[in-house]
């Protein structure tokens, strides 16, 4: 089988090196009448280093004692260190000594004098086809590996214990590696398996004796996981197996784009199925909204009870309506109107959403620091932490003393990140790279669609930021989002202070008294912040405002906010985005 275009046929270039003149005269004659292009004599090292170094033979015929201070072995191996060019002794000495040093510089042949003419021409004859092989050999050998490093697949060579002898660098590039860190070390250790080890081990016993076996298999590396596709071919020399080569093709990008595609396809399906029943959902809807509203304003006085039932059915019917939109929303481009908005007046506004879900239920505990401004619709942002806000309640369900933390700070960067935590058992690894593949979800039938994530996701990317699932104690969402070109304009909401010892703020509305009178005051006030004496959670709910209380210590239901709070603190959290 040709690898190369064939090499030109083989030259018979030859140097001479004796320091004997008559005997060197005697080599030349003979070798031009056997047909050989002799293009020189040297008697000492210097003189055939100038030589090969001017005519570049073939082979050179060296005598181990020369002229000078450099034998002919010490020549010898310049002259292959330096040009490749191979020798064939031809000398009086003998001994084990001097033929051990000579066998070191690797020579064609090793003739003692005194010799026959057909035994030279024989020996100077072979040494010139070995040269031809090896120059042949070696210019495939180099073939092959620039090949081999240009393609893009990962391919690594093992002997038969299984340790690499070679990769090429988009092998390294994969396993995230230097080469030489990798060389030497045993496969199953360099391919670090994190589904399909067994098929990976099978497929290399397999492949030493019966040819080339495909698997696939998912590598758990420092950048993440990533799914690839191989096979495993024996190497042999026609008897014996000595080695494996291993091929890798990574389809990580490749899976990644096949399972938007799938998620862009149901998305569109779940559109055309949203909007053809849309009409048919809302217009019985309005009607029970329109009714909702009437009963709430005409509700005697007195009637608490009552009217939080009915808020409750009001607030549920809204999130009917919003659920029909967001079906709408994902097959359809985004129309909402991005704007800046101020990332702590959304989380203040999802925790005020999600209030019936977290009370009583688990702690919230908010770490604020003050960010920019970030560019998209304020809706959008608020369903993502709504959303990731429900999933933390609903991870959290039944653990003791569950805590939820948001938090908010500035990346070195510049970006504005927002954490969502919770004290949960977190992610299981297997299911880490599927949570944002479209109705994927771990929930019980009937509880989630698997489409939160996945929305959240697209949301925020669509605003050039990015979702992920981070290391944390229990499940912690990390988003990261650009800053606004230009900052939000901002609007103070109404703070109060529940109970004594309030503090000398500009506008703070002071209530207290017992609980039935705070909830007749509570109830009055604009939705806003309330800040909570230590103590006074019981008073939550009442009210459709966000709850802060003055501690260190979280309570179920409760917001938590260092103890003594800045006004500027405060303030911040009932920072709302003008309209």
């Amino acid at each position: 089988m040709q690898l190369l275009a064939d090499l030109p046929p083989p030259t018979r270039k030859l140097v001479i090196v004796e320091d004997e003149a008559i005997l060197a005269l005697d080599l030349e004659r003979f070798l031009r009448s056997a047909g050989y292009d002799v293009r020189g004599v040297a008697a000492d090292a210097e003189s055939a280093v100038s030589l090969v170094e001017h005519e570049k033979p073939d082979l050179v015929l060296m005598d181990i004692h020369l002229q000078g201070p450099q034998d002919g072995v010490a020549t010898a191996l310049e002259l292959r260190q330096r040009f490749g060019v191979p020798v064939v002794y031809l000398t009086a000495h003998g001994d084990p000594r001097t033929i051990d040093r000579a066998r070191s510089t690797e020579p064609m042949g090793y003739l003692l004098k005194p010799f026959k003419k057909p035994d030279l021409e024989n020996v100077v004859n072979i040494a010139l086809a070995r040269r031809h092989l090896e120059q042949t050999l070696r210019r495939r050998e180099a073939m092959l590996q620039a090949t081999l490093s240009s393609v893009g697949d990962g391919i690594l060579t093992a002997d038969a214990g299984q340790a690499v002898t070679w990769l090429n660098p988009a092998a390294a590039q994969l396993l995230g590696s230097d080469a030489q860190a990798l060389l030497h070390r045993k496969l199953g250790d360099v391919l670090e398996v994190n589904e399909g080890a067994a098929a990976i081990e099978d497929a290399i016993d397999q492949a030493m004796h019966n040819g080339t076996v495909p698997f696939t298999a998912a590598l758990s590396l420092a950048k993440g996981t990533r799914s690839v596709v191989g096979s495993a071919a024996g190497l042999t020399d026609g008897h014996d197996a000595f080695g494996v080569v291993v091929t890798l093709r990574d389809l990580t990008e490749l899976l990644e784009a096949r399972r938007r595609l799938e998620f862009s396809e149901r998305l569109a399906a779940i559109g055309t199925l949203a909007a053809s029943v849309a009409h048919e959902v809302n217009n019985p809807l309005l009607v029970n909204l329109a009714n909702l509203h009437l009963a709430l304003v005409d509700l005697p006085p007195g009637a608490s009870e009552l009217k939080e039932l009915l808020q409750e059915a009001h607030a549920a019917g809204n999130r009917i309506a919003t659920i029909v939109r967001e079906l709408k929303s994902f097959a359809a481009p985004n129309r909402e109107r991005s704007a800046p908005v101020d990332v702590r007046s959304c989380i203040m506004a999802a925790l005020r959403f999600t209030r019936g879900q977290w009370r009583d239920r688990l702690s919230v505990v908010l770490q604020l620091e003050d960010v920019g401004a970030v560019q998209l619709a304020p809706v959008r942002f608020e369903q993502v932490l709504v959303n990731l806000i429900i999933n933390a309640v609903q991870a959290t369900r039944g653990l003791p003393s569950p805590v939820l933390t948001l938090r908010t700070f500035t990346s070195p960067r510049g970006e504005v990140v927002v954490t969502v935590e919770d004290s949960g058992p977190g992610v299981p690894p297997e299911f880490r790279t599927r949570i944002f593949d479209a109705f994927f979800t771990t929930k019980p039938a009937g509880v989630g669609t698997g489409l939160g994530l996945a929305v959240s996701s697209r949301i925020i990317e669509e605003a050039g930021g990015h979702l992920e699932l981070a290391e944390g104690s229990g499940a912690k969402f990390v988003i990261t989002l650009p800053c606004a070109p230009v900052p939000a304009t901002m609007r103070d909401r109404p703070i109060a202070w529940v109970g004594e010892g309030a503090p000398d703020w500009p506008g703070l509305h002071t209530f207290t008294g017992t609980e039935p009178k705070l909830v007749d005051q509570l109830t009055a006030l604009e939705p806003g912040v309330v800040v909570l004496a230590a103590g006074r959670g019981q008073a939550i709910g009442y009210f459709d405002a966000a709850c802060v209380l003055l501690s260190e210590v979280a309570e179920p239901g409760v917001v938590c906010l260092k103890a003594p709070p800045s006004y500027a603190a405060v303030r911040a959290l009932a920072a709302e985005a003008a309209v």
